[in-house]
């Protein structure tokens, strides 16, 4: 029976399980071969790669020198994109016309501004149209004119507020003017009253003329529209007058044609008198009736009561007699 030998490389692997560190170093640094043999296989191309010994100071040095030619290598991309960028921008510039390359770069300089820049030149823009400052044919930036428009602003508001302050004076002189010609308007608005008439109830609802606005400028036409309007409801109501004078003519013929006898003054008179006298006797017996107030009505009751009151009144008159007498005795 023959034994066997266990072999070395057995014992690496148990070395290498028992260690999770060393076989994380051992896995980074196949990574990295890997990357590095990867690289190599790339940059050979078709040709095979040359032999080299492979330790830890080839490795490194690999590493950085494929580190090296990757960021080499982009940055050649990037300058390549760049040129290519460059040149479609300046094929389709020559392919615009003269008059519109203006707005054709100023459509690429708002598009390659970043955002604090493009909203520093819009306010730059926006200040330098609100102070009316030149933007084209001048020898000074655009700087140096809004420096200057803001010096000279205190004196554009000084001047402005004068202007504003004599237009101002202006319009109360005109508003005065105005109020002294709309006083004959009013004055004659408050003349003009319909002709009132005693049988107005019977009258037909005629168009009113409509009141007089308050007017903020004179209008001669609107003026003349209601005179003429004014002359045609004048002429209507003399018509309308004439007829009721002559309703009030055939009434007046037909009440003297009746004849009605009515009392005279003389009568009216004297039945006054009677009803004074019969007011007179009225409170008289009104006043006999009230010496009566608080008798029973039966009227042998009453005349009982009253006989016992006389009775307590003589009682009483015999009571003072006797008092008198005895104040003289």
């Amino acid at each position: 029976m023959s034994l066997m030998l266990p072999n070395l490389s057995d014992f690496g692997d148990l070395s290498t399980q028992a260690s999770p560190s060393k076989a994380r170093a051992e896995a980074l640094e196949v990574h990295s071969w890997s990357m590095v043999l990867t690289w190599l296989s790339a940059l050979y191309h078709p040709s095979p790669i040359p032999s080299f010994e492979r330790n830890a100071a080839t490795l490194k040095a690999l590493q950085s020198l494929m580190t090296e030619n990757v960021a080499a290598d982009k940055l050649r991309d990037l300058l390549f994109q760049a040129q290519l960028e460059e040149l479609k921008v300046s094929q389709v510039s020559s392919s615009i016309p003269a008059d519109d390359r203006p707005n054709s770069l100023l459509r690429l300089l708002n598009s390659s501004l970043a955002k604090p820049a493009e909203s520093a030149l819009e306010s730059l823009a926006s200040s330098a149209i609100l102070l009316g400052c030149p933007t084209s044919n001048t020898d000074k930036s655009m700087v140096d004119n809004l420096s200057t428009q803001i010096l000279k602003m205190p004196h554009d508001i000084f001047e402005l507020e004068t202007q504003l302050s004599s237009i101002n004076g202006l319009v109360s002189d005109l508003q005065t003017e105005m109020n002294q010609l709309q006083t004959p308007v009013v004055g004659h608005q408050d003349d003009y009253q319909p002709e009132n008439d005693e049988s107005a109830s019977d009258l037909e609802v005629l168009p009113s003329t409509p009141g007089f606005p308050t007017y903020t400028a004179i209008n001669y036409s609107q003026l003349h529209a209601q005179t003429l309007q004014h002359q045609r409801e004048t002429k209507q109501l003399l018509l309308k007058r004439s007829e009721y004078e002559d309703r009030v003519t055939a009434l007046q013929r037909q009440a003297a044609s009746r004849s009605i006898a009515g009392p005279t003054f003389a009568d009216l008179a004297s039945k006054q008198g009677d009803i004074d006298a019969k007011e007179r006797r009225v409170e008289t017996l009104e006043k006999a009736i009230r010496e009566f107030n608080g008798l029973p009505p039966d009227v042998d009751v009453s005349r009982a009561e009253v006989q016992r009151a006389q009775t307590e009144l003589d009682t009483l008159k015999r009571i003072r007699d006797e008092l008198f007498q005895s104040l003289g005795g």
